[in-house]
C-alpha cells in the first residue's frame, strides 16, 4: 500500500511539470512570427484548465512589439499572482483570471510569473497586430468656452485625436466589471501622432481617479482590440478641468443610492453624464452651499442655474428636474447628502457618474 501510494505521488509531480518549458536564464522572449496572423500559444494551446506548473518556479516573459503594432495577450492564471508589466514599467497583478485581455504597445511588455509555495495554472496566448486604419484619424476639438464635455461615444478602432486652446483634458466613465478589461486597449497619447509618448490606458485612468493632460494642445486616443465594450470617453479643454484633482467614478442605475459630498477639506464637484435620460434631484440634507452647472464648474460661472442653501432651508423645493447631457454639483465647503434618479422611461438605463475633488 505504501509503495503504491509512493507511485502514485511520483505520477503527480511528474504530471505537474510534464508541460512546463524549463526558465533556466530566468526569461523566455517572444518575437512576432513571420505569419503575424498566427496565435502564439504558451506553453502550448489548451481550451479548458491551463498548464499546471510546479511550486518555487520563477519566470518573466518579455512580449517584443514592433512600431505601428500591438500585442494582445489573453491570459489564464489561478492559484497565484501574475504581474502584468507594460511598456511603462507600470505594474497590474492578476491572480485568477480567464483568457483575461491585456495589450502592449512598442517596444512591449512583461508578464511576471513566481509560484511561490503551491503550483498553480499558468498559460496564455498572444498574436501580435497594426493598428487598424492608422491613416484614417478622426478630428476633434475642445475649447475653453464650451461648458459642457466633449463625449465620445467609441465604436470602431479608427484612433482619434483631440485638440484645445491650452491643453487636453481626458477622463472616462466607469463601465460594467465584465468589461473592465477591454479598458485596458485604449491607449492615451501625448501628443498628435501615432508614435507620441504614452500617458496610459482607460483602466488605469479610471482606477488612478485621475485625469490626462496633455503637455501640448493635442492628444491621441489609440483603439485597440475589442471596442464593442462601448466606453464614454469625456474630453475637455484643460482651462475649465485645471482646479480638479481626484475623479472618482460611480456607476448608477435608474434609482441610485445616496450619495455624500464632503468639501469640509475643501471643494468638492459631483459630476452627472445624463446625455440619455433627465436627471432628478429628489432631496439633499446636510449644510452649506450646493451649486449646480449646466455643464463643467467653469472659471467664470456664466453657466451657473441654480444655488441651494442647504442652511437656509431653501433647497426644500426639491425634487428639481435638471434637462441636458451634463450636469455638475459643486460644494465649496460643508457636506451634503443627496439622493437622485433619473427620468421616467429610462428606469433600465445605466448611467454614469463622477466625482472629484478639486485642490
Amino acid at each position: 500500500m505504501l509503495k503504491l501510494l509512493f507511485l502514485v505521488f511520483i505520477s503527480w509531480v511528474q504530471l505537474v511539470g510534464a508541460d512546463v518549458p524549463d526558465c533556466k536564464s530566468g526569461i523566455i522572449n517572444f518575437d512576432p512570427p513571420l505569419d503575424r496572423t498566427t496565435v502564439t500559444w504558451y506553453p502550448r494551446n489548451f481550451t479548458n484548465n491551463a498548464p499546471l506548473y510546479p511550486n518555487n518556479y520563477n519566470c518573466t516573459y518579455q512580449i517584443n512589439v514592433p512600431q505601428g503594432w500591438f500585442a494582445e495577450i489573453q491570459l489564464t492564471v489561478s492559484s497565484t499572482t501574475v504581474q502584468v508589466i507594460d511598456q511603462m514599467g507600470r505594474i497590474e497583478t492578476t491572480s485568477n483570471s480567464n483568457s483575461e485581455c491585456f495589450y502592449f504597445i512598442a517596444n512591449g511588455g512583461k508578464l511576471k510569473l513566481s509560484t511561490g509555495v503551491t503550483s498553480a495554472n499558468f498559460g496564455f496566448s498572444v498574436v501580435w497586430k497594426q493598428y487598424d486604419n492608422p491613416n484614417s484619424v478622426h478630428k476633434y476639438h475642445v475649447s475653453k468656452s464650451e461648458a459642457v464635455p466633449f463625449s465620445y461615444f467609441l465604436y470602431g478602432n479608427n484612433p482619434i485625436i483631440v485638440e484645445a486652446e491650452t491643453r487636453v483634458s481626458a477622463t472616462i466613465v466607469p463601465q460594467p466589471s465584465y468589461k473592465t478589461q477591454y479598458l485596458r486597449g485604449i491607449i492615451y497619447l501625448d501628443g498628435p501622432n501615432l508614435t507620441s509618448p504614452c500617458l496610459g490606458t482607460g483602466l488605469q485612468l479610471l482606477n488612478g481617479n485621475m485625469q490626462f493632460v496633455s503637455k501640448g494642445n493635442s492628444l491621441t486616443v489609440l483603439i485597440l482590440g475589442n471596442s464593442g465594450s462601448y466606453p464614454l470617453l469625456l474630453f475637455n479643454d484643460f482651462y475649465n478641468m485645471q482646479g480638479i484633482k481626484r475623479f472618482e467614478g460611480i456607476q448608477c442605475d435608474s434609482s441610485c443610492q445616496e450619495l455624500k459630498i464632503d468639501a469640509s477639506n475643501g471643494r468638492s464637484v459631483f459630476q452627472v453624464d445624463n446625455s440619455k435620460s433627465q436627471y432628478v434631484l429628489k432631496n439633499m440634507t446636510g449644510f452649506g452651499k450646493l451649486d449646480v452647472y449646466a455643464g463643467n464648474l467653469t472659471p467664470e460661472k456664466r453657466n451657473l442655474i441654480a444655488s441651494y442653501d442647504l442652511t437656509a432651508d431653501n433647497h426644500l423645493s426639491l425634487p428639481q428636474l435638471f434637462k441636458g447631457s451634463f450636469t455638475t454639483f459643486v460644494m465649496e465647503s460643508g457636506n451634503c447628502t443627496i439622493s437622485q434618479t433619473y427620468s421616467a422611461g429610462y428606469s433600465h438605463s445605466v448611467r454614469f457618474s463622477t466625482f472629484s475633488k478639486a485642490l
